[in-house]
């Protein structure tokens, strides 16, 4: 009994020491390539043109640049969905179904999350007809895109309707019908009367 408790005492003693030796090493390894990483970051390399003085008078050129290749990717999306929420749509992902339209690098995340911008109030214009759609916004406001409004934004919102016509209106409403304006000159001006809600 008692060779057994001596046997069973040497065999964890052995254990515990090879696995305190087998952690060491992993250490030791460990240490070894963290020093690798630091000596290589550390090393620095100055160019130098000058030569040595032998008397011999020589034109030092300076070697030619290489370019470096396998640059970073630089995203350019945005950090946070504030821009889509700004314009009152709602980031999610583009299989999803919008009642509007979909504007692109508007929302943080994959290329496929993109900003749904809904018809809203501005659905019953042209007869609400379903392939009507909003038009995006561009850097000048919603509405009327690259007409700039003084220092202002235009913050229309431009529908365009199956004729492909557009109507412009700076506040939420509803259609009303048809109207029409001559001017003195004789011009004749058609469009839609817009009532404001």
């Amino acid at each position: 009994m008692l060779l057994r408790v001596c046997l069973i005492a040497a065999l964890l003693a052995c254990y515990v020491l090879l696995s305190c030796a087998s952690e060491h090493e992993k250490r030791k390894g460990e240490e070894f390539q963290s020093n690798d990483k630091n000596a290589a970051s550390n090393i620095k390399v100055k160019r130098n043109n000058s030569t040595v003085h032998d008397g011999k008078s020589k034109v030092v050129t300076p070697k030619k640049k290489v370019k470096k290749t396998g640059s970073k990717r630089i995203s350019v999306r945005p950090k946070g969905d504030a821009s889509c929420t700004r314009l009152g749509g709602i980031c999610q992902p583009n299989r999803y179904i919008c009642q509007g339209r979909y504007l692109k690098d508007k929302c943080s995340g994959a290329k496929t999350r993109q900003c749904c911008m809904p018809v809203g109030a501005w659905s019953v214009l042209c007869a609400g007809h379903h392939n009507n759609r909003v038009r995006a916004c561009d850097v000048h406001g919603c509405g009327a895109f690259n007409s700039k409004r003084g220092n202002g934004l235009h913050k229309a919102v431009d529908l365009v309707c199956d004729d492909y016509g557009i109507v412009n209106a700076p506040f939420s409403g509803s259609l009303a019908g048809p109207v029409s304006r001559k001017d003195p000159a004789g011009n004749q001006f058609d469009g839609v009367k817009l009532l404001s809600d």
